[in-house]
């Protein structure tokens, strides 16, 4: 059980299982399984992605299509240790949860040889971090993070030959 124990301290909270195992023979025998309750330390228990695009027609034949793109991850620790109430690492280390939208517009010719495509990404210009790496454990005293882009946009010209 001291493993167990050990486990349960390093990668959350366990459940033992009693099961029986059909071995060679035809016999049973009786065995323990592990089930893990919460996620491991780094890991990112919620994301979720969304997109909704549609397709307009126009009389000329010509079309144009709309696109909306958000995409959400939840909070994650800044390092593989667990973070202490109040600590620094628990208070700036960790990666807050964020959703960021992107947006798509996209014109294309009768022939459908050439398109033009106008594109903003973080539309709503949100700061936030993609990472951060805690070095306090470690005794440096320091938190370094990489924030993600500003509200970005371009213009994209497509000829298919």
């Amino acid at each position: 059980m001291r493993s167990a124990a050990a486990l349960e301290n390093a990668w959350g909270l366990f459940l033992q299982v009693i099961a029986l195992k059909l071995v060679a023979g035809g016999r049973f025998e009786l065995c323990s399984i592990y089930l893990l309750f919460l996620a491991p330390i780094g890991f990112i228990k919620e994301q979720a992605h969304a997109g909704v695009q549609y397709e307009f027609r126009l009389s000329n034949g010509t079309s144009l299509t709309p696109r909306f793109d958000a995409a959400y991850q939840g909070a994650a620790p800044g390092s593989n240790l667990r973070a202490g109430a109040g600590t620094p690492s628990d208070i700036y280390g960790r990666v807050s949860g964020f959703t960021v939208a992107s947006a798509h517009l996209t014109w294309r010719n009768a022939k459908k040889d050439l398109e033009a495509t106008l594109e903003a990404t973080n539309l709503f210009n949100k700061y936030y971090f993609y990472s951060k790496f805690d070095l306090t454990g470690a005794g440096s005293g320091t938190i370094t993070g990489s924030p993600a882009p500003p509200l970005a946009w371009a213009l994209t010209l497509k000829k298919s030959f």
